[in-house]
């Protein structure tokens, strides 16, 4: 007789199941390094300090990383559909990696997002008007970021019927 339930957060070898990111999860990060990022950008203008700096290629990162995570996450896909062969432990990789890219994505969204709303109440020059508008491409890079570690998570679960390892909604490797 098994001991695992419905309602248990382990597996049926007693070991943790990972479990999908929520977008309450991910809202949450994004609103509390929002709000830090914003009185730390206020605080940091109120002591006489230059604004931060950030320069306009720095949008590139989190977008080339974002592509990167929809090819990854589209090897799971057409392994999902029967067209790739696909070993667990390069599934669990992926799993892992889009998990990692979703939250990193709201982190650095709503820190970003933060400063950009503390810079547009400051009456501004050309440098300030510049720096608005890197942190808003940062933004958006971020929340593709975050939304595409969001999808390829999803397209890591797979609902086995016939195995009992795995509940559905488990995905395709539990932790060893």
């Amino acid at each position: 007789m098994k001991k695992n339930s419905a309602s248990s957060p382990t597996g049926s070898s007693g070991s943790p199941k990972l479990q999908p990111t929520s977008l309450w999860e991910l809202a949450l990060c994004a609103l509390l390094l929002g709000g830090a990022g914003f009185f730390f950008a206020k605080i940091w203008i109120r002591a006489g300090q230059v604004p931060l700096f950030v320069p306009r290629c720095t949008f590139l990162m989190p977008f080339l990383i974002g592509i990167s995570v929809l090819w990854q996450g589209w090897v799971v896909r057409t392994y999902r559909h029967g067209k790739r062969a696909l070993s667990p432990l390069q599934a669990g990789r992926i799993w892992l990696l889009s998990q990692a890219a979703s939250r990193t994505g709201a982190l650095l969204g709503g820190a970003a997002a933060g400063i950009l709303f503390c810079y547009l109440n400051i009456s501004g020059n050309a440098f300030l008007t510049q720096q608005i508008w890197n942190f808003l491409l940062v933004v958006i890079a971020s929340v593709f970021l975050t939304i595409t570690g969001w999808v390829v998570e999803r397209w890591c679960i797979v609902e086995d019927k016939d195995d009992d390892s795995h509940s559905p909604g488990a995905p395709l490797v539990e932790p060893a």
